[in-house]
């Protein structure tokens, strides 16, 4: 029996000194890194991470201790970094046996993630690591019970394309973690979202407080109702939802509601407009809905927006805009597969005030509906099968569906924008009426109807940009100061490059069935009426033509416009080709028309042609006015800058065999005069509706059984100053041998000559008969203000009547 007894002592023995030694030996191994490195190698080889491990200690009663650990994701790109400072496992021996383990602290924990943008829509799984998908509840030892995890100061960034996400100051603890029971995890910290290569301070900050609660069983993780987060210090996000399998085949659904106010985003404003106001709230609630199977993923985001007064202004209220109001609905979704994001949005606007610049309205309370869908490739960069629609209460609808392809870089176009019944009044008075009501009162009060549709083809590439279509407007009736157009409706085809076209179009290479039509009923302007009026125009590849001659019915005669052509027409090159003839213009129904001294006469021309580049036209060829006996030909006509308020006119003409006497009777009130004058007109030009040079010549010369007479009345109504000294003579008419004057107009001053010279003075009238009465130019080196003398001639002897001299021979 005491042999026994010695025998199992010894036995006992020999497996305690076993037991000691190979947990000396794992002591050993632990604390001499040996065991460390074996890990760290064999980690290595079997994944793609590298695992160090800077210090191992173990005390086998109380603690294991890792210091200074380091994880890197060894890819073709660094892109993953975790490093720890401490990671501590405190239990009792004895508890330890009972699976029961004290705590597990972690601290100073920085994690990087360097993503490109698509990297970071289509985040890495667990496959994408070298794991294999787990279950928690697998793995993790029955009836093990640790009472604490704390992980403490960590910091996580986490840069995609040029924003940079940071959580900082972030603490997680976890209590009672054992498989039966479900228990809490709390996480607090801060986060940061800034854009570092603008070397601004953080566009986005807050504080994150997140209460959840997990059961190990069902691998389940619920966010408990008072998780939030706070977003510059004032705005909060409620946070609730669930995460399922969240090691194996993760679901996460969740949502994020909230209301907040505008001015607390002051800080995400870019910097030009840091000085501008904001002002209104947004209410947000975000579902989102994340499934992962069979290492592919899911996911589905949609946010209902109701906006509530929202305004902004710029410092010089030339931009603001105010009660801004509405609901938006934004439906997002994706996956791994497609590496393409789904859009879907739609939304309605109440009526609001909005001014840019010079633009302004308030909508004429009308609300605005709108709607954008498509899809962007996140590796390609494209925005592929765009889809929106933009309208407003009983005004009509704006569609665009299409492409655009490579956004970030070299954008190409090709889109279809079609505009459909577009109500011309009610666009008009929303869009355009409130903008123009101080600056054009005219134009304020313009009246216009009618309905537009268009559609039109865009395409760009290589900043190169086609549009092709068609304008058409039916029904058109526009009443616009004096003008006023009834009944048209336009027909216009369009194919525009900018900044050029690449293809060479001749008006001789159009079909005819390739041309539009504009036609309207009546055109009246003032007193003036035009009647059934069509024309043929195009527009392509940048050129304006119109496709044959056409009449314009106008006093009693008629103008032919015909070779109408505006070569490279958006270009500064532009060529300008116009053709018209005049036949048979009444100037008696003209003046008659416009309650003028009527007077009889024809206006006649041969063809006359206009060319023309950049903003100037000019013509070669002549006009001839057939005028009280006799004849005015105008010759080089000319207008320059007339895409601009400061056109100017420019004409040279000659008047031939004028018959004073017939003019007389015109305008009686002018008093009488006889003979024939003739003369030439050089270089007249108007600007902006004045005169600013000219050289006129006029001279009455003598023809067998003309009389040259003038009445006292018609001297003294254009010669100031001399009507006492005629009083006295008490003449009623006086004869002449010649009348006339030369004019020069420079620098708004007129330099005058009389009709002869004699003596050293110029006389603008010499007298014949016995009683001679000659009138005489003061000084021939005078100058004359225009204003003067364009006053009906008054003041050709300057505004000095002293000067004026008259003397009898």
């Amino acid at each position: 029996m005491r042999k026994l007894s010695t025998k199992i002592a010894i036995l006992l023995f020999a497996i305690l000194i076993t037991i000691i030694a190979a947990i000396s030996t794992l002591i050993f191994l632990i604390n001499s890194e040996k065991l460390t490195h074996f890990i760290e190698h064999r980690i290595k080889a079997d994944t793609n991470f590298d695992i160090r491990i800077k210090d191992t200690h173990l005390n086998i009663f109380s603690c294991l201790q890792l210091k200074q650990i380091s994880v890197k994701w060894l890819g073709e790109q660094k892109q993953f970094t975790l490093e720890c400072n401490t990671i501590a496992l405190h239990y009792n021996l004895f508890d330890l046996l009972k699976r029961r383990i004290k705590g597990i602290d972690i601290s100073d924990v920085q994690i990087i993630l360097n993503a490109e943008m698509e990297t970071a829509i289509n985040s890495p799984s667990s496959h994408d690591y070298g794991l294999k998908p787990f279950s928690l509840k697998d793995i993790y030892p029955e009836h093990l019970l640790v009472e604490n995890i704390s992980v403490n100061n960590t910091q996580v960034k986490i840069t995609a394309g040029d924003y940079l996400f940071e959580l900082t100051e972030m603490d997680l603890q976890v209590k009672g973690i054992q498989p039966a029971t479900p228990f809490y995890i709390l996480m607090s910290g801060k986060f940061s979202v800034s854009n570092p290569s603008k070397e601004t301070s953080s566009n986005l900050y807050g504080e994150i407080d997140i209460t959840t609660k997990y059961s190990l069983p069902d691998d389940e993780l619920t966010i408990l109702n008072s998780s939030h987060f706070l977003v510059n210090d004032s705005e909060k996000f409620l946070l609730n939802g669930k995460a399922l399998s969240i090691l194996t085949s993760p679901e996460i659904h969740c949502n994020i509601s909230g209301t907040h106010h505008l001015e607390a985003f002051n800080s995400m404003i870019p910097e030009n407009y840091k000085d501008w106001s904001l002002n209104g709230s947004i209410s947000t609630d975000t579902s989102i809905d994340y499934t992962a199977k069979n290492q592919s993923w899911t996911m589905t985001a949609i946010t209902d927006m109701s906006l509530s007064k929202l305004g902004f202004a710029s410092p010089d209220y030339d931009y603001f805009a105010e009660k801004i109001s509405g609901h938006i609905k934004i439906n997002l979704n994706t996956d791994s597969n497609s590496r393409i994001l789904s859009f879907r949005t739609n939304g309605i606007l109440e009526p609001f005030l909005i001014q840019l610049g010079d633009f302004t309205t308030n909508m004429r309370n009308r609300k605005t509906h709108f709607s954008l869908n498509g899809n962007y490739d996140t590796q390609n960069k494209n925005l592929n099968e765009v889809n929106s629609t933009l309208s407003w209460d009983n005004l009509g609808t704006i569609t665009t569906i299409g492409d655009i392809l490579s956004i970030t870089d070299n954008p190409h176009l090709d889109m279809n924008i079609e505009l459909k019944k577009i109500d011309n009044s009610a666009f008009f008075e929303t869009f355009a009426k409130d903008t123009v009501e101080y600056s054009n009162p005219v134009l304020f009060n313009t009246q216009i109807e009618g309905e537009s549709s268009s559609h039109f083809y865009i395409s760009s590439a290589k900043k190169h940009l086609t549009i092709n279509g068609h304008l058409n407007v039916n029904n058109l009736n526009l009443k616009y100061g004096d003008i006023s157009i009834d009944d048209a409706s336009i027909d216009l085809p369009i194919s525009l490059a900018y900044p050029r076209s690449k293809t060479v179009i001749q008006k001789r290479d159009i079909p005819d069935s390739q041309y539009g039509a504009v036609q309207f009923k009546k055109l009246s302007y003032g007193p003036l009426k035009i009647e059934n009026i069509r024309i043929n125009p195009i527009i392509t590849s940048n050129n304006f033509f119109i496709k044959d001659p056409f009449k314009i019915p106008i006093f009693d005669g008629t103008i032919d416009i015909r070779n109408v052509s505006v070569e490279n027409a958006i270009n500064s090159d532009r060529k300008f080709n116009l053709g018209f003839q005049v036949n048979n213009i009444s100037l008696e129904a003209l003046t008659t028309t416009y309650n003028l001294t009527p007077f009889k006469g024809i206006l006649n021309s041969s063809v006359m042609s206009f060319r023309g580049q950049g903003q100037t036209l000019y013509s070669n060829d002549e006009m001839k006015i057939k005028l009280f006996g006799g004849e005015i030909t105008l010759r080089d006509l000319s207008i320059n800058n007339f895409l601009n308020p400061m056109t100017e006119i420019g004409f040279s003409a000659e008047v031939n065999h004028l018959d004073l006497g017939e003019m007389s009777d015109t305008y009686r009130e002018w008093g009488n005069i006889t003979g024939i004058i003739n003369g030439n007109i050089q270089d007249f030009k108007i600007v902006a509706g004045e005169p600013s040079s000219f050289e006129i010549e006029m001279k009455t010369e003598t023809y067998p059984g003309t009389k040259q007479i003038v009445s006292t009345k018609f001297l003294k109504n254009f010669v100031p100053g001399i009507g006492k000294v005629l009083d006295k003579v008490g003449f009623t008419n006086y004869k002449y041998a010649v009348m006339g004057l030369h004019a020069r107009l420079e620098n708004d001053y007129v330099k005058l000559r009389g009709a002869v010279r004699e003596d050293g003075k110029e006389l603008f009238m010499k007298g014949a008969g016995m009683k001679r009465l000659e009138i005489v130019l003061p000084n021939v080196d005078r100058r004359v203000p225009f204003k003067t003398f364009l006053n009906s001639f008054k003041g050709i002897l300057g505004s000095d009547i002293d000067d004026t001299q008259v003397q009898f021979k």
